[in-house]
């Protein structure tokens, strides 16, 4: 009788025992998986809970020099909204979906100091802040001229100690027409000298 012949011969008397044995330990093996990952879920269920009290607190969106630009934009602009701090993802879209993550994550976390829209939420301009203490980096200032340029909208950058003309930016932003249809008036709601600090 040779070598095949005997493994034969085993297989035959102990084949059903065999499969029954590597079935209990597949099982076994799928249930281990099974409990690892319900206990891991719990682990990052965990994680996720929401605490009873929040590490944070509150602060003002705007610093004191970002404020008073704040505020003489409102003047400037008394037709149209002044949003601080907005993405400028809330108010592009790729034109090609494909690419829609790709560029949301080279564009999602640049925004310009404030964005100018009408009562429509249609942009027409944007303005971002240089001072002593806080120079726009180049390769970001570019990149906003570029993009917003291409989607016919404005951009500024502006010096809190010498802002521009009216005129000139409302001419930018809205056109020569536009421009003069209302009277720029002041804004006396907002206290364009808060007292306080914040941290932008």
């Amino acid at each position: 009788m040779n070598a095949a012949s005997v493994w034969l011969q085993l297989f035959n008397s102990f084949g059903t025992t065999a499969l029954f044995i590597i079935g209990l330990m597949a099982m076994a093996f799928g249930g281990g998986l099974w409990w690892a990952e319900r206990i891991n879920r719990k682990r990052r269920i965990r994680r996720r809970a929401i605490p009873k009290e929040w590490p944070v607190t509150t602060r003002r969106i705007t610093a004191n020099t970002e404020r008073s630009v704040w505020v003489w934009l409102r003047e400037t602009f008394p037709e149209y909204f002044v949003l601080p701090k907005l993405a400028i993802t809330r108010f592009t879209t790729p034109t090609s979906h494909a690419q829609a993550q790709q560029w949301f994550n080279i564009l999602g976390s640049i925004y310009c100091a404030f964005t100018i829209c009408d009562s429509k939420g249609e942009v027409v301009g944007c303005v971002d802040i240089v001072t002593g203490s806080h120079n726009l980096w180049r390769g970001n200032r570019q990149l906003k001229q570029s993009l917003l340029s291409q989607c016919d909208i404005g951009y500024w950058v502006v010096t809190p100690a010498a802002l521009p003309e009216r005129e000139a930016i409302r001419a930018e932003f809205l056109g020569d027409n536009l421009a003069n249809s209302v009277t720029v008036e002041s804004v006396s709601p907002v206290d364009s000298q808060p007292q306080g600090d914040a941290t932008m």
